[in-house]
């Protein structure tokens, strides 16, 4: 079996558009009263840490010629373990994981829920370096991602 050869990315996470897709799901979560502690307004972030996140993950994917995969496991990552937000940054390193990936025309073929697990596992190990974990998750990235068209 061939490997999937993903495409470089057309599409970037921008602050803008991370705050659009974190209102809409703060919204949602409140009128469906959703499951989960509610997020507060996108304005109470810390301030430079999300902005941050994109520019250095668009910088080093384009230096290092990342494809869509390489690049959503990078976003993936840092949105995990950081701070960027007051509550939420595991769920939204998620829903914007999956939301750079449907703008590159690609989807997750695995159940949210499932990532959301993987997702505290890699916020909480801290023995493991940012490196380690793409190389750990990529192999597992390229598995459940898959081109729409």
């Amino acid at each position: 079996m061939t490997e999937v050869k993903f495409k470089n990315p057309k599409t970037w996470l921008d602050t803008q558009g991370c705050e659009n897709i974190y209102e809409t799901f703060r919204k949602a979560q409140t009128d469906q009263k959703l499951v989960g502690e509610p997020l507060p307004p996108f304005v109470t972030r810390y301030k430079g840490v999300l902005e941050s996140i994109v520019e250095s993950v668009r910088l080093k994917a384009n230096l290092l010629d990342y494809d869509v995969a390489q690049t959503a496991v990078t976003y993936y990552i840092h949105l995990a373990r950081s701070q960027a937000f007051l509550n939420g940054n595991k769920r939204m390193s998620v829903i914007l994981t999956d939301t750079f990936l449907y703008l590159n025309d690609y989807t997750l073929t695995t159940d949210l829920v499932d990532l959301a697990d993987l997702t505290l596992m890699i916020s909480e190990d801290h023995n493991l370096r940012m490196e380690q974990i793409s190389e750990l998750l990529l192999p597992t990235f390229r598995g459940i991602v898959k081109w729409r068209f």
